[in-house]
Order: structure tokens, then sequence, then C-alpha cells
């Protein structure tokens, strides 16, 4: 029997999420899963699983075995254990996990399974969303605020627990988070996760767009970002933007004035650090409710750095992006066609 999380490796892991290893291997795995899952060492067996299948790029293929993983262990648990509590406490679990999976488009057991697993279970998850040419502000169980921007979502629990707090934002996302250091405050995004002692910061994650950018404005804040297998440790002072390209794995860092900074949820500013053009346009078509469609793939990763913050309208946030007649576009009514200009 297997004693510690050693003693599962690489390739035993891999091929236990995909259901490809000897039936004598998953019997091991499967037993000592279910009857460890009180322990300490249980959730580091999650957190290496995590760690391990990593590599898996195809969106379809990840939720395949994410799926086949949970169902796996699942029925095993209710075939060994007839403490019908421990049934419910697997089901659950599961159902949750699946569910921010599939909202976040996370990758296969990833660490929101990990931090749930290691704390209390709340009663009720609240899932809130905003649509585009919307934004919302929400105050969450400990009184920290968080504003989404368009087409943004977040979820959290009802009720905090008395050990850990714990969020999870796919979009762009501003928040003032209460110090409580007895209970520390987690933000999970992609394959990024942030934790935060009392602070403000802006974290844009969307998943159709290449990069995710955490910006600390006041208080500490630590990043953990996945790539490829391989995770690492960040740490953020106020007046920092870290970028990740969850393609390529590259971190840009950037500098910013504290004093001179102001948020998007107080101006309804837009900030482009370094972006392409076409996460730009995603972000264009997410504030004013419209469809972009860049017809030149020339154009699409073109770097830009920009601000806008004065209402500035989607016509003119257009003419200063192509001060450089770079482009031509056409706007019809809410569809705006973009193309690289003729010589």
């Amino acid at each position: 029997m297997f004693k510690n999380v050693q003693n599962f490796n690489s390739k035993i892991l891999n091929d236990f999420v995909h259901n490809q290893c000897s039936e004598r291997e998953m019997e091991k795995i499967r037993h000592w899963l279910v009857q460890n899952q009180e322990s300490e060492q249980f959730h580091d067996v999650l957190y290496t699983l995590w760690n391990e299948t990593q590599d898996i790029e195809d969106a379809a293929k990840s939720k395949t075995a994410y799926k086949k993983f949970c169902q796996n262990l699942k029925y095993y648990s209710s075939q060994i254990n007839d403490d019908h509590r421990n049934k419910n406490r697997m089901g659950s679990i599961f159902d949750w996990v699946q569910k921010i999976a599939a909202v976040l488009i996370i990758p296969v057991l990833a660490v929101t399974y990990y931090f749930y697993i290691q704390s209390e279970k709340p009663k009720s998850w609240i899932e809130d969303s905003v649509a585009y040419g919307q934004k919302k502000e929400i105050i969450l169980p400990d009184k920290s605020s968080i504003s989404l921007n368009a087409g943004s979502k977040v979820i959290y629990p009802a009720k905090f627990n008395n050990q850990i707090r714990q969020v999870f934002v796919s979009g762009e996302a501003y928040l003032d988070v209460t110090h409580d250091a007895s209970r520390p405050f987690y933000l999970s995004t992609g394959n990024v996760n942030i934790r935060v002692w009392g602070t403000k910061f802006n974290v844009k994650s969307y998943p159709e767009e290449s990069k995710t950018e955490v910006s600390l404005i006041e208080g500490r804040i630590s990043l953990d970002v996945e790539y490829n297998g391989i995770l690492k440790h960040y740490q953020m002072t106020p007046g920092t933007c870290m970028s990740f390209n969850q393609f390529t794995g590259e971190m840009e860092v950037f500098h910013f004035s504290v004093n001179e900074y102001s948020s998007w949820s107080e101006n309804n500013g837009l900030y482009f650090r370094h972006l392409p053009l076409e996460d730009i346009m995603h972000s264009l078509e997410r504030r004013f409710n419209v469809k972009i469609v860049i017809r030149s793939e020339s154009l699409k990763n073109e770097k830009y750095f920009a601000s806008f913050v004065n209402n500035e309208s989607l016509p003119e946030i257009l003419k200063a992006l192509n001060i450089n007649n770079e482009m031509r576009y056409v706007i019809q009514r809410d569809v705006v066609d973009i193309y690289a200009a003729t010589k």
C-alpha cells in the first residue's frame, strides 16, 4: 500500500488520471485516496496530481481526463465506504469542483481543488457575473469588496469558514480585501493563484485573452503561477504589475506610480500595457457590447501601450490606436471590421 505521496511517481499519477494504469495500480491508488481523504498527505497527493497533469493542452482532453478521475474515485468511494456521511461528502466535493472547472475553464485538477479540500466545506456558493457593457460591485462575506468588469464572473461562498477565504474569478476584478491574519485570502484565476494580505489589487484574466495581469496598489500579495507542469512563486510590492502569458509562459514586470493610479472601477478607464491588438479588441468588445473582427492576421499581434481615462467613445479609441495609420476600420451598428491599411 502507498504510505506517502513520494510513492506516487509521475507516470502512475498521469496514468491514473487518464485511466491508463494497470488494474493493480488503479486499485491501490483508489483505495489509498479514499481511505486517507481526511489526512494532510491526501492534500499533498491532490496537489501533486494537479502539478503532474498540467501538460494537457487540449481543453476537451483536459475535461475528459478530469471527469474520468472524478467518476473513478467517486464510484470507488461508494463501493468501499458504507458511511453515508462520507459518501455525501465525496459526492459534494466532486460536484463542486466540476462546477468550478466548467465555469472558469481551468485545467485538470486545478489548484481550486487543493484549496477546497484543505478547508471546511461551505454550505453554499454564490456565482455572480457581469454582462458586456456593464460593471458591478460586490461585498463579500468578510466585508471585502470586489468590483467586476464587463464579461467577468466570480464564485465565492455565502459564508467563509474559519480557516480560509477563497474566491474564484474569470475576467477582471478590482479588490479591496479586509485584513484577517487568522484566515488567509486566496483568489484563483486560470493558472494563477494569489495569496492576499489585506490589500488593494487588480487582476485581469479572461479565458479568451493571452495574458493574465495582476497590479498591486496597496499591501502585499504573492503569486503561484503554473506553466507546463512547473510552478513558480513571486512576491509583489505596491506599484508593480506582473503580466503572465498563458500561451508562452513568459512573465513581464511593469512599474507604475501608486499615487497616480486610478482604477477602471472608479473612472471607467481602459489600460493596455504591451498588449496585442487582438486582446485589446476583446476588451473593447466587452466595454461597448459590440463584435470586433480583425480581418488581417498581420495586425493581431501588434503590441500597444495605451490608456483611456476620459470615457472615450469607441470611434475615439480606434482613432487613437490607429495613430500610425496602419489599419482601417469599418463600423456598422454593433459590428466593427478591422483591416490592414493598403499602401
